[in-house]
């Protein structure tokens, strides 16, 4: 177990509340040995720099809220359904923060984020529990006609191949392989595979033709600059794999955040 300590000047008493990940027998929770926790002044750079992580510490430069908490709970980056809680926690967010964080002495993974839900706890006062929620998804479904879609050898390798900008070409995969492809964070919900398919397949899915504005040849993007694949998914999969997304729900382990503040305490 660390040792607390306050790091004179910018440093922090890191840590108290209760992990979800901690020794047992009713120890104290792991935390870091010192740690700073500052809003991020400078720009941010999409897809840049975000975390680095040794067993001697965790640095965090211009993360969001949202990503701190998927981190240190073990959530899955593209699922964005995996987290309930306010707008602001993702992405477009004037809420970012640099963080730097040690350990007295090396340590896992797993401990440095259970560390961090420490420090999230006492900095940002978070709380959170979890819960199963049904969520809209998509259901992957056969299409009226045959599926166009060709048998893999058995043995072959499970990849995809680019044939120019959004030209995809899937070898050896099966329809539970398409639908985890398929989801977020392509589509804004979950695809679940219900063709009762066997097998992997090879078969190809174009779509450059439907991201192309036709009067001006223009991809079109979303409101933060990303291509919307929404719409093109839906219909290549329809018109060209004769296969058919339609509106479901399927039940979701969902962290629900109940408290979080977007000013951490004072260093």
């Amino acid at each position: 177990m660390c040792k607390r300590a306050i790091l004179i000047g910018i440093g922090v008493v890191a840590a108290a509340g209760m992990g979800l990940a901690q020794a047992s027998g009713g120890a104290e929770p792991l935390a870091f040995e010192t740690a700073s926790v500052r809003a991020h002044q400078g720009e941010r750079v999409p897809g840049g720099y975000r975390h680095q992580m040794t067993p001697l510490g965790i640095t965090m430069y211009g993360v969001s809220m949202g990503y701190c908490i998927r981190l240190a709970y073990d959530l899955n980056w593209v699922n964005p359904f995996e987290l309930g809680g306010p707008a602001w926690l993702d992405p477009p967010t004037l809420s970012e923060y640099d963080i730097v964080a040690r350990t007295g002495s090396p340590v896992s993974s797993d401990q440095i984020k259970a560390m961090l839900r420490t420090l999230l706890k006492e900095r940002f006062k978070l709380a959170v529990h979890r819960e199963r929620r049904d969520l809209p998804a998509y259901d992957l479904v056969l299409g009226s006609g045959e599926p166009n879609l060709r048998a893999s050898d058995a043995g072959a390798e499970r990849k995809v191949t680019f044939e120019g900008r959004e030209k995809w070409v899937f070898h050896h995969f099966s329809m539970a392989d398409l639908a985890l492809q398929l989801g977020p964070p392509m589509m804004s919900r979950r695809v679940v595979d219900k063709t009762e398919l066997a097998g992997a397949f090879d078969f190809r899915l174009d779509l450059a033709r439907y991201l192309a504005d036709p009067a001006t040849g223009k991809f079109t993007t979303d409101s933060v600059g990303r291509l919307d694949f929404e719409e093109p998914v839906l219909r290549g999969v329809r018109e060209q794999l004769g296969l058919v997304l339609k509106p479901g729900r399927v039940g979701t382990d969902v962290l629900v955040i109940d408290h979080v503040e977007k000013k951490p305490s004072d260093n």
